[in-house]
């Protein structure tokens, strides 16, 4: 079995590695490593929406390995540490077969290889939850000082790395109470007594937090199709039906429209792997667990976002899934002696195939090109005006532009007119009939939502279509600039 698991480990570092570095960094990639280059007193008190463990991580990974694309080496690492680590819940809860089977789930789940493979807090926050979900249920079943003790130190850690890690010890609550008939365990309560006590810290570094977020121009309105829309993607990783930029603007029905092609071969490969898995775990046990800390957090940070001004996003609770691949692990280990596993298995193995694929070689799960954007610009004149909408990938252009190139946000045309006037009054006071200038317009979602500008501007400024990259179309303006050699 330990070679057997070796071996699950290796091949999980190697899909981690696999297309590591083909795409550009996304501009929340750079917002990340620019937090990370600061110094440890502004990455502790910086207003970005997370506590500073991950940043003050990647921030000595990169004096050690400098470079910013080294920043996604760190996330692979994290993702395959986290193989290990649901082997270690699942052998607690289980056996030596399920575990192993739980642990090749995860290493070739394209959701766990999505955040694996991007520079940013979220696969760290999934790995210590698999690791405060061990020590939990081993708690749970030993009831020795040692493991609460191991318990309040990982989840310390989690605080520290992501404010929703808290729904995941409220879960934890939740199943203490269901399986203990209502009634605590006296190491139990210290222990969560003294959780709450260190999150007392955190508490005050989530008003700045909570205030930067809210300031955010992006956020979205939640709408509660978004539940269902997050447990499949705990099984298709984001690459199967709408990409996740896409639902920015798609109406609810048209998604749903769009997700039903996959969501059958997903639901009923996934189905019969979940309901042998609570037949070999215990139906009783194992629903209630699935429920409390798999389906339930994601209804309570839902509606967290329904009543506050926060975006609901799969990712604040990407933990949830991690009980559910114990649970389809343990429905694998039926695989020689039941037929429909066998056909379930390798639907789902086919599935995580074609969404590894999706994301490499799809434009539309892509991160946007900004790497081959900026490549093609290289080659014409420098000083040519580079104007970007969104606004706020205007940084992102001008990192891979390099210096010597005048990059310009332009205010975002949001739904209403005065911003869509806002927006062509700043291009027509900026640029002149005479001279040349390039227009990047990045996915529309979050600068030009309805598609208004993208309708109105080449009518009114005489913009020419150059060229597409992944998430990017290229115009170019005005008298028109040096042709690309």
């Amino acid at each position: 079995m330990r070679w057997a698991l070796a071996a699950v480990v290796l091949l999980a570092f190697a899909l981690r590695l696999l297309w590591l570095q083909d795409q550009s960094l996304s501009m929340d990639e750079l917002a990340e490593l620019t937090i990370a280059h600061s110094p440890m007193t502004d990455i502790l008190w910086a207003q970005d929406g997370f506590p500073p463990l991950y940043h003050s991580i990647l921030h000595a990974w990169l004096a050690i390995f400098p470079g910013d694309q080294s920043a996604r080496w760190l996330s692979a690492l994290f993702g395959t540490a986290a193989v290990g680590a649901v082997w270690g819940l699942a052998r607690a809860v289980a056996d030596e077969r399920t575990a192993l089977w739980a642990a090749f789930l995860v290493a070739v789940s394209p959701f766990q290889a999505w955040h694996a493979q991007e520079a940013r807090a979220y696969i760290l926050y999934y790995l210590i939850a698999a690791c405060a979900l061990w020590s939990f249920f081993t708690a749970l079943k030993t009831d020795s000082p040692a493991a609460w003790a191991a318990y309040v130190a990982i989840c310390w850690a989690g605080f520290l790395t992501h404010y929703y890690f808290a729904l995941l010890v409220l879960s934890n609550l939740a199943i203490l109470l269901v399986e203990g008939g209502g009634r605590l365990r006296r190491r139990a309560v210290i222990a969560h007594a003294g959780l709450a006590l260190l999150s007392v810290p955190v508490a005050w570094l989530l008003h700045g937090d909570l205030s930067a977020e809210e300031a955010a121009t992006f956020a979205t309105t939640f709408h509660p199709a978004a539940i269902g829309y997050a447990l499949f993607s705990f099984v298709s990783g984001y690459a199967l039906g709408p990409s996740p930029r896409e639902l920015h603007g798609l109406a609810a029905g048209r998604a749903v429209l769009a997700v039903l092609p996959w969501l059958l071969p997903i639901g009923i490969s996934a189905g019969i792997l979940l309901y042998h898995g609570l037949r070999v775990l215990g139906a009783r046990l194992w629903g209630s667990r699935l429920l409390l800390a798999g389906v339930g957090p994601v209804v309570l940070c839902a509606a967290l976002a329904g009543v506050s001004s926060i975006t609901f996003q799969v990712r604040h609770v990407l933990w949830a899934s991690i009980l559910l691949m114990v649970v389809l692990g343990a429905g694998c280990t039926e695989w020689r002696s039941r037929k429909p596993v066998q056909l379930a298995l390798l639907t789902l193995l086919l599935l995580f195939g074609v969404s590894r694929y999706h994301r490499h070689d799809l434009p539309r799960y892509q991160n946007e090109d900004l790497r081959g954007l900026a490549s093609y610009l290289r080659t014409a004149d420098p000083s040519t005006p580079v104007y970007v909408l969104s606004g706020y990938m205007a940084q992102p252009v001008r990192y891979y532009l390099g210096d010597g190139w005048s990059v310009f946000p332009v205010p975002d045309a949001g739904p209403d007119a005065n911003a869509l006037r806002t927006a062509l009054n700043y291009l027509d006071s900026s640029t002149t009939p005479s001279a040349g200038f390039w227009f990047v317009y990045t996915r529309g979602f979050h600068g030009d939502p309805w598609g208004r500008l993208i309708d109105t501007l080449p009518r009114l400024r005489d913009l020419q279509r150059r060229k597409e990259f992944a998430g990017i179309t290229l115009f170019a303006g005005g008298g028109g600039p040096a042709p690309v050699r």
